[in-house]
């Protein structure tokens, strides 16, 4: 005959509590605040099912209490209470101490962490509600405050996708309220350097003292290798005098590149005792990136040129290969891009210019000359 809406038939678990709404049934999980572990949302959390609904039968509301009890004893029994179970900052800390982050390269670690923080204090803000609970409109409400930096934008979306398709896998998420998002897809920044500017900021690293930064700019501009593997390239496993040669820390291409005579100049000019071809100057070590990232803006300002990338650097030696004349295939077997990469590059950055239309025409005579005299050979032999 239904549910006497004066009484709840069942004893409800500890910290659950239930109210009468028009005649449907709102539970609610509220702990004391000094019972409260740290990250445990405050206020009374409305109990949800595994798809976000409201739960308004007493049953499952007594099996959802006793989850949540069991989750806040887990917490409050822990020396160092970490985040919730089952909350954003819990995901992301669990993703955290995976393989699959670990295995990821160490730029692409330091941009994740700063991307969880900014997920973390939104969460929150919203006093950490369950990541089950999260929805689309929520996380395109998110996003939104980042409408004016679209490609600060489109990585927190892709991170969140990341977490979230982990978070399934632990059976923490169900849907993936990441995706699908409809937001509008920026084109990449990038700014192909020109050879002042190259030259510039060489120039202003030696002066400044710290010409192992003009050394890494030469390394990417002349070979097209990503920072991460330009900073740790050393002298005899990469290095030889003549070649560089190296597997790449993203992908795993190997790359064999024969060195130009500008880079060839600026690398025998290294302290011998230098194993690392970029050096540090103030620790002698290895740069990190982060203080490498600094230092290259410091230096960056201080030359005039405040809107160049280092990470530019990749497609402007794509670019400079191509107006060198050479072929997509070529170019990939220098910078490790796929060819389909090298394409997308090309046609998004690289311009033409005279001497390549001169370069053509060249080609165009040269074959005509060959192909004539062929014929007139055929000719004079028939």
């Amino acid at each position: 005959m239904g549910i006497d809406m004066a009484k709840i038939p069942l004893e409800l678990p500890r910290f659950v509590i239930a109210k009468n709404r028009g005649g449907t049934w709102a539970f609610y999980f509220q702990v004391p605040k000094r019972l409260q572990p740290e990250g445990w949302p405050s206020g009374a959390l409305r109990l949800r099912d595994e798809r976000g609904g409201a739960i308004t039968d007493p049953v499952a509301a007594v099996a959802r209490g006793r989850e949540l009890n069991a989750q806040l004893d887990r917490a409050r029994s822990q020396v160092s209470a970490g985040p919730v179970e089952g909350t954003l900052p819990w995901l992301i800390a669990d993703y955290q101490k995976s393989d699959k982050y670990k295995k990821k390269a160490e730029a692409t670690r330091y941009q994740y962490d700063l991307l969880a923080k900014q997920m973390i204090a939104w969460s929150k803000a919203k006093q950490h509600p369950q990541i089950k609970q999260m929805t689309t409109p929520a996380v395109l409400k998110f996003l939104s405050q980042y409408d004016d930096r679209p490609t600060l934008r489109a990585r927190m979306a892709a991170f969140g996708s990341i977490l979230w398709n982990f978070g399934r896998r632990r059976g923490a998420a169900t849907d993936n309220v990441w995706t699908d998002l409809g937001l509008e897809k920026d084109a990449p920044e990038v700014h192909i350097w020109a050879d002042v500017e190259i030259a510039a900021i060489v120039a202003k690293a030696d002066e400044m003292s710290r010409s192992s930064i003009g050394t890494a700019v030469l390394l990417a501009s002349e070979t097209g290798q990503r920072q991460g593997d330009v900073l740790d390239m050393r002298r005899g496993r990469e290095w030889d005098g003549a070649t560089l040669r190296r597997v790449q820390n993203k992908t795993g291409a190997y790359v064999t590149v024969p060195a130009t005579s500008l880079l060839r100049d600026r690398l025998a000019a290294l302290p011998k005792e230098n194993i690392l071809l970029v050096v540090a100057e103030t620790t002698r070590q290895q740069w990190k990136q982060q203080a490498f990232s600094k230092a290259f803006r410091e230096i960056a300002n201080a030359a005039g040129l405040p809107h160049i990338e280092f990470r530019s650097l990749r497609a402007t030696c794509v670019c400079r290969l191509a107006s060198a004349g050479c072929s997509i295939p070529e170019i990939a077997s220098i910078t490790g891009h796929t060819l389909v990469s090298v394409h997308h590059i090309l046609k998004h950055y690289w311009r033409p210019d005279s001497d390549q239309a001169k370069h053509a025409i060249a080609k165009v005579e040269a074959f005509r000359r060959k192909h004539s005299d062929g014929v007139q050979e055929h000719t004079s032999l028939s």
